[in-house]
């Protein structure tokens, strides 16, 4: 192999950089539209920020850092909302991919290990797809990352580096894009709590009561702003599903990581945790999987739509995989050797399937229908439609459209969307009356003001 230690920081650094900025590129350039999320929660509330509205914004659905950085980029660039929340994404996935190449590197001290991290983490589809939309999965992984790089670096300094490991549980204080980045630092505290056996009852009562004071809060007032965004507690006291259904939600949310994480990915990480000694790095992973587990079974997320809420935990165990990889590699036989090149090629091929895939010709359709009617009719009109992100490019206000919507007002601007069964009948309806699209995109029929 390469002697990749011949090599200086510097240029390995930048060669992690230019490998992610490679692997997000293809999926960059078919790039077709917005999600919900972003055009519904992320740029409303970076609008705010952006017009000095602050107290609304701090007061709104999501948590305020991802778009008021969408903000802060769109003020200093003149860009648009959509194209400054996307390019942050995409930033933080380069410097997420940096994060990884430096913890496993302080955990293995070997590069082989520390770039295919690298490069399962830049293969991942879902945080490909994530890290191209304006969408904040991929500022989530640069707290996490880094945040558990310092902790690590001081760990491993016998907590003599106190100022290391502040540094790291504030950034995954900063890094409240999602409360699930709480996990990671619970689990570095119970590792803190149990490290020694002198003083382990204080050190306890350190982590235990500002837990019971937090569910106090909110206990006596669920309406703090704090709890109606990331912190929904109402949902942990889920039911408990019976020892089926405990069994079932178990086997959809394994199912979860495996299928999100690359399938050829987890099960040899999961050879990698058996093969690797115990220490601060593989507790942790047992810890917050474990942490996870629990929140999705108390909350419910057991839906396949909640890949965003995992792949934080999957790419921390990326390490254990990379680090399987290399072994069996350096194994004697060809079996280990064949598998571990598999395993790479899976990643490769996986992230193509994702990267290379053209944009959505119907969803592109949605786009340009909401461009078209913005030129024709300007913004802030009330648009009735049943694609409700095409009204976020009209930039007017959705109006849910629907078999009974009243149609016959010659002011509205409809557009109906004639995939969906609701459209269709909208359709018969606006023909039966003689109304004239002023243009199609596809299955999108757009009806403007009658002048």
């Amino acid at each position: 192999m390469i002697k990749l230690n011949d090599i200086s920081q510097t240029k390995t650094v930048f060669l992690v950089l230019f490998m992610s900025f490679l692997a997000l590129l293809p999926a960059w350039l078919n790039y077709d539209i917005i999600s919900r999320d972003g055009a519904f929660q992320y740029v409303p509330s970076a609008i705010l920020f952006y017009e000095g509205q602050f107290k609304e914004a701090l007061l709104g659905r999501t948590l305020p850092l991802f778009p008021m950085l969408i903000a802060l980029v769109a003020r200093i660039t003149g860009l648009d909302f959509e194209l400054s929340g996307r390019l942050i994404s995409g930033c933080c996935f380069l410097i997420a991919a940096a994060g990884i190449f430096k913890v496993s590197e302080i955990i293995f001290r070997n590069r082989w290990i520390s770039l295919i991290s690298v490069l399962f983490l830049i293969t991942n589809r879902d945080l490909i797809e994530r890290s191209i939309d304006c969408l904040k999965e991929s500022l989530l992984l640069c707290f996490v990352l880094w945040g558990n790089y310092f902790i690590l670096k001081g760990v491993l300094q016998g907590y003599r580096n106190k100022n290391l490991v502040l540094g790291g549980a504030i950034l995954f204080l900063g890094g409240l894009v999602r409360s699930t980045s709480l996990i990671f630092l619970g689990a570095w505290l119970v590792i803190w709590v149990f490290h020694k056996r002198k003083h382990v009852i204080p050190r306890a009562l350190l982590l235990v009561v500002p837990a019971i004071a937090f569910f106090l809060l909110w206990y006596f007032d669920p309406s703090l702003p704090i709890f109606r965004k990331s912190f929904k507690l109402s949902k942990l006291f889920h039911t408990i599903p019976g020892i089926s259904g405990l069994l079932y939600s178990t086997y959809i949310i394994v199912s979860n990581f495996i299928s999100t994480g690359n399938p050829f990915i987890m099960v040899i990480g999961c050879f990698g945790l058996y093969q690797y000694r115990n220490d601060r790095y593989k507790t942790h992973v047992f810890i917050v999987f474990a942490f996870f587990y629990m929140m999705m079974i108390r909350m419910g997320h057991t839906g396949m739509q909640n890949q965003r809420y995992i792949l934080a935990p999957i790419v921390w165990f990326y390490p254990l995989a990379a680090y399987a990889v290399v072994s069996w590699l350096s194994a004697p036989g060809k079996v280990k050797k064949s598998i571990a090149v598999i395993v790479v090629l899976a990643a490769c091929l996986f992230w193509a399937g994702r990267a290379f895939a053209p944009p959505d010709s119907d969803k592109l359709a949605r786009k340009k229908a909401g461009e078209y009617i913005l030129f024709q009719a300007g913004p802030e009109q009330r648009v009735l439609t049943n694609r409700d992100r095409l009204a976020f490019y009209a930039k007017g206000e959705y109006v849910k459209l629907n078999a009974e919507s009243d149609i016959d007002n010659p002011h509205l601007i409809i557009a109906v969307d004639v995939l969906k069964d609701e459209g269709r009948e909208v359709k018969s309806r606006l023909d039966a009356i003689r109304k004239t699209p002023a243009n199609q995109f596809n299955n999108i029929y757009i009806y403007l003001p009658e002048s």
